[in-house]
């Protein structure tokens, strides 16, 4: 086996030399486009039949076990995800199938959206339904934590705010709303980066599922906001709503809610999505600050429409808009 120790000297020859005890194949290296974290990827091309498969290389402050762990479990469960070849979770390398070229993103159209988007809320039922896997759970301590980013990158480095006394209590005053939206929720598994750029598109069967290495167990309504109110993919809400209430009839069918009215899952809904909201926030603007990736500043006006759209059907979130609208005039 190869130690994470050993690739920190150079991870390029590692990798190559863990590819070449498990396949005496030769390969076409192809590098892929990145997104977010710092996971890589290379697909291989058989330099023979053509084939083609997906090496991973994830640093060690990615959580390659649970990515092969939550894979298996989602393949057994009849899922569209990429097979295990086989993988060193200690190195952070894997040899995973290909599930092809075209994503959610490339194939979502006014014609396309609605069918695309039922199968991919029909998939993340099947993701609920998942009760063998052993997860970290989303919480109170997680709110906090990321609203804690949020004020220190959004506000404070980003926009160049000082947090005084009255913000202070009003992120607190936040936090705990949200909290209590959250933990009034059914706790289910939670894929947690369930968005159109994760999902794969084929022919013969959709969605392909890629990136559920943070899977947690948290609120019912989670990975169906993320999907539904994409920050790089925004529909209007007359589109919106239907979906929404198809995820829920979906979830009454297999008995995952009980007794929940329409009202209750929506308000489930615009909570869970302001806390997802104010998280993306700072993990975009912290890209820009801290590591010179601009690309997803792009996204910020989708960010600021979902969460004043939230503020509309409640208005308790009103002072908290009125604070990310000013954080964004300033800059």
């Amino acid at each position: 086996m190869i130690k994470s120790t050993d690739i920190s000297i150079d991870r390029t020859v590692a990798l190559r030399t863990w590819m070449a005890q498990q396949s005496s194949v030769s390969f076409i290296w192809e590098p892929m486009p990145f997104d977010c974290s710092f996971r890589r990827y290379h697909r291989l091309r058989n330099a023979v039949t053509g084939e083609t498969t997906i090496l991973m290389d994830a640093p060690p402050e990615e959580d390659t076990a649970t990515f092969v762990k939550v894979a298996r479990a989602f393949e057994a469960r009849g899922l569209w995800v990429p097979h295990i070849y086989a993988a060193d979770v200690d190195a952070g390398f894997a040899w995973i199938s290909d599930l092809g070229t075209k994503s959610y993103t490339q194939m979502l159209t006014p014609q396309t959206a609605s069918p695309l988007y039922q199968e991919a809320l029909k998939a993340l039922v099947t993701i609920h339904q998942c009760t063998e896997l052993v997860v970290p759970t989303f919480g109170a301590a997680m709110v906090a934590h990321e609203l804690a980013n949020f004020q220190t990158w959004f506000l404070e480095v980003y926009a160049g705010l000082t947090v005084t006394p009255a913000i202070a209590r009003l992120l607190r005053d936040v936090q705990k709303r949200l909290v209590q939206g959250i933990e009034a929720q059914p706790q289910v598994l939670l894929h947690r980066d369930y968005h159109a750029g994760n999902l794969q598109y084929s022919v013969e069967r959709n969605p392909g599922i890629l990136d559920f290495q943070g899977a947690m167990l948290g609120p019912i309504t989670y990975d169906a906001v993320s999907l539904l109110r994409d920050s790089r993919i925004r529909w209007p809400e007359v589109e919106v709503d239907p979906w929404i209430r198809f995820f829920k009839h979906q979830l009454d069918a297999t008995g995952l809610l009980s007794q929940v009215s329409m009202d209750e899952f929506q308000t489930w809904f615009d909570l869970t999505g302001l806390e997802l909201h104010l998280k993306i926030l700072f993990i975009f603007t912290r890209k820009h600050c801290r590591d010179q990736h601009s690309m997803y500043l792009q996204y910020l006006p989708n960010l600021v429409a979902y969460i004043q759209s939230v503020a509309k059907r409640h208005t308790e979130f009103r002072p908290i808009v009125a604070l990310v609208e000013e954080a964004i005039g300033r800059t």
